[in-house]
């Protein structure tokens, strides 16, 4: 699933950026100076993808759009400015950080409050409007109340408001020590304590999920499902079949469908079934044969034409369900529109 893979993405950047703040803080990074500045490069990057996590998870059938990549632009405007950095040799960013780390111990700091907010929206401003995107698409999921399981909703509402919460002080606080050591020191300590808590979170609703499926996988075949749970669903399939016209693909198959919606072919057809009588095939030739009727008020249109613009696979397949539902061949069908 999409949302899974930007989840992971997500996951993946927050361990690089943590990975060289350690590297940074501890010293470590002038025994690997090339490493230096890999860490602030993906700074521009975690806000759009936990943005776009939280969109695909909330409209599973849901598409990549061109206007997407406009959320990265900032990323690139950042990584252009950081080239001069990443292209020096190793040498020079030794010497650039063997200067820094000779100045911590005698650079005192008083709090500055323009240089404060100057850090503030370089650093975590971005991040911060994301998440707050995020948490409004949240907030309108929740208030329309369409899902049963809102229970990942509530708890990603609560992480997305702690990190905006706890940003600017995991960010700022070595604006706000003594000195700058000892603000590098408790914003790394602090940094892992956030992580650490965002990581057995994830791992928590991972795994949650996981025994969720596992438990309705098993009911399925003994059970019904939940009433609204299976009108969502089937009310996402008509959308899919309404807006994108996937039932005009003749190779269309029900591991595509469940795919698309995140669950399986067994959840799919107990839904379908439930809710209207029918299975997964006969709902799609329903779908199918309302295209093929719409084609044929249009005379220019060859009978051939029509079955194939209308999704079915052979001319055969087309009259005998075309009669079998209509009672009349697809010919006799056009003979009474013109009467």
């Amino acid at each position: 699933m999409t949302a899974f893979r930007l989840l992971g993405a997500v996951l993946f950047l927050t361990g690089i950026i943590f990975l060289h703040d350690v590297m940074v803080y501890s010293g470590w990074i002038l025994q690997w100076p090339h490493f230096l500045g890999l860490g602030p490069l993906h700074f521009y990057l975690i806000g759009p993808l936990v943005y776009l996590y939280i969109r695909f998870r909330l409209s599973p059938q849901s598409s990549w759009q061109r206007t997407d990549v406009l959320h990265f632009i900032p990323f690139v405007i950042h990584f252009i400015t950081r080239v001069p950095v990443l292209w020096q040799t190793a040498q020079e960013k030794f010497n650039r950080l063997q200067s820094y780390y000779d100045s911590l111990s005698s650079l005192s700091i008083s709090f500055d409050a323009t240089s404060f907010l100057t850090a503030l929206i370089q650093e975590d401003a971005h991040r911060i409007i994301y998440f707050g995107m995020a948490l409004i698409a949240i907030n309108k999921q929740l208030a329309a109340n369409t899902r049963t399981r809102e229970t990942w909703l509530l708890w990603t509402r609560i992480l997305l408001v702690g990190l905006m919460a706890s940003l600017p002080l995991m960010n700022q606080l070595p604006y706000l020590s003594e000195s700058r050591s000892n603000g590098l020191t408790l914003s790394l300590t602090f940094r892992v304590v956030m992580l650490t808590l965002i990581i057995l979170a994830v791992i928590y609703f991972i795994l949650k999920h996981s025994v969720d499926r596992l438990a309705i996988s098993a009911n399925t075949k003994k059970t019904t499902m939940d009433h609204q749970l299976a009108d969502n669903i089937l009310e996402v399939i008509k959308e899919l079949f309404n807006k994108e016209k996937l039932h005009l693909d003749s190779d269309l198959r029900q591991a595509t469908v469940s795919e698309r919606l995140g669950i399986s072919k067994q959840e799919l057809s107990l839904a379908i079934n439930q809710q209207t009588g029918d299975s997964f095939n006969e709902l799609v030739n329903q779908f199918r044969l309302n295209e093929a009727k719409r084609l044929l008020e249009n005379k220019e249109l060859a009978i051939q034409d029509v079955c194939e613009g209308s999704g079915f696979k052979s001319r055969a397949t087309f009259n005998r369900i075309f009669k079998e539902k209509e009672g009349v061949t697809p010919s006799e069908f056009r003979n009474r529109m013109e009467q």
